[in-house]
C-alpha cells in the first residue's frame, strides 16, 4: 500500500483531517484465490489546536490493572499529537502489518436485503448465497481494512461530520481498464465506538461514491441457476429493484451521479458528537460492497486510492 498522506481544508473555524490511501484487492465474489503486490503505506494526519489525535493501539482489552493505566494515558493531552505520519501508525503493534494489508467481497446487506450494517461486514457463498459474518481484517488474506484513532477535543463538545469522499484509479499500477471498475464499489462504514472504556451503540453510517446494488450472477458462472434440475437456492441471487433502492436509501452520503432516482449529495455528514476531554474511538472500515454491480472478476488485483474528511465543527 502506498500513498496515504494529508490534506487539511480550513473554511472559517472549520478544519478537517484527511487520509488518503492506497489498497490492493485480492479477490471478486467468483475468484477463488489471487495475490497482488502493493508497496508501503503512507500516512499523516492533521487537526487544529483545539483537537488531538493518537492511533488505537489495543488500549482497555488487557486486566483491570492494564485498563487503568490505558485511562490515565488516553487522558493525557501530552501523548496525542496534531499531525501523524506513517510510522506513528506501523510503529504500534495493531497496525505493524499495515504494508500487507489486503480487501476481498464482503457484504454490508442483512440477509433480507432490506438494512445495511457497517459494523457486521458479511461473506457470501456464492452456491447457497448463505451470509456469514466476518471479523477478518487486516491482514494479506483479510476480507477488510480497519483503521481506528482516538478523537480529543480540548476546549468544547464538538460535532465530528465526514466529507468529500473521493476514490479514485492508479492508472499506474491497473493492467487493465475494467480493473479500474473497483472505485465504483468501494464503501466506508464510519462510527464512534467508544468513549474511553465504555462502548457505545452508535451506528455506522455508510458511505460510497457511486452505491449501486445491481449486481446479478452470470449464466454460467458460479451462483447462476442455469437448470431447473439445480438445488434450491436460498436468498435472492438477483436483488429486486425494491431491494437495490432500499440499500441505496441507507448511505449516509451520495456523491457524482444520481442513482435509481436517489439525488446526489457531497454534504458533510454528522457522525457523532465529541464530548470535550473525553477521548473518543472513530472506527473506520474501508471494505469492497459485494453486491455493487462492479464487484465482478473484471477487478481483480485492482488498486485504488481513496481519501476523505473528517471535519470538526465548534
Amino acid at each position: 500500500m502506498t500513498n496515504l498522506k494529508t490534506k487539511v481544508i480550513m473554511t472559517g473555524l472549520v478544519l478537517l483531517f484527511a487520509i488518503i490511501a492506497s489498497f490492493g484487492t485480492t479477490f471478486a465474489w467468483f475468484t477463488v484465490s489471487n495475490t497482488v503486490e502493493v508497496g508501503q503505506m503512507q500516512i499523516s494526519v492533521k487537526t487544529d489546536t483545539s483537537l488531538l489525535i493518537r492511533v488505537y493501539d489495543g488500549e482497555f482489552e488487557g486486566d483491570a490493572a492494564q485498563d487503568l493505566l490505558d485511562e490515565e494515558d488516553l487522558l493525557d493531552a501530552a501523548t496525542y499529537r496534531n499531525n501523524l505520519v506513517s510510522t506513528d501508525i506501523t510503529d504500534t503493534t495493531e497496525y505493524a502489518g499495515l504494508a500487507g494489508y489486503r480487501l476481498g467481497p464482503v457484504t454490508a446487506a442483512n440477509a433480507a436485503y432490506d438494512d445495511l450494517d457497517g459494523q457486521t461486514l458479511k461473506t457470501m457463498n456464492v452456491i447457497t448465497k448463505a451470509l456469514t459474518t466476518t471479523t477478518n481484517a487486516n491482514s494479506p488474506t483479510g476480507d477488510f481494512v480497519e483503521l481506528k484513532f482516538w478523537i480529543l477535543s480540548q476546549v468544547s463538545n464538538n460535532t465530528i461530520y465526514l466529507s468529500d469522499l473521493a476514490i479514485s484509479v492508479d492508472a499506474a499500477t491497473n493492467d487493465l481498464d475494467s480493473q479500474d471498475n473497483v472505485i465504483y464499489a468501494v464503501n466506508l462504514a464510519v462510527w464512534m465506538s467508544q468513549e474511553l472504556a465504555v462502548p457505545t451503540v452508535d451506528p455506522a453510517l455508510i458511505y460510497s461514491t457511486n452505491p449501486d446494488y445491481a449486481f446479478a450472477f452470470t449464466s454460467g458462472m458460479r451462483g447462476a441457476i442455469d437448470t431447473p434440475d439445480e438445488p434450491t437456492i436460498s436468498g435472492p441471487y438477483t436483488l429486486t429493484a425494491g431491494q437495490r433502492l432500499g440499500l441505496l436509501s441507507l448511505h449516509s452520503l451520495f456523491s457524482g451521479a444520481d442513482v435509481l432516482n436517489i439525488s446526489s449529495s457531497t454534504a458533510p455528514t454528522a457522525i457523532t458528537t465529541l464530548d470535550a476531554d473525553t477521548p473518543s474511538l472513530i472506527t473506520v472500515r474501508i471494505y469492497i460492497e459485494g453486491w455493487d454491480a462492479q464487484t465482478t472478476n473484471a477487478i481483480l488485483a485492482s488498486k485504488f486510492n481513496i481519501s476523505f474528511n473528517f471535519e470538526i465543527i465548534d
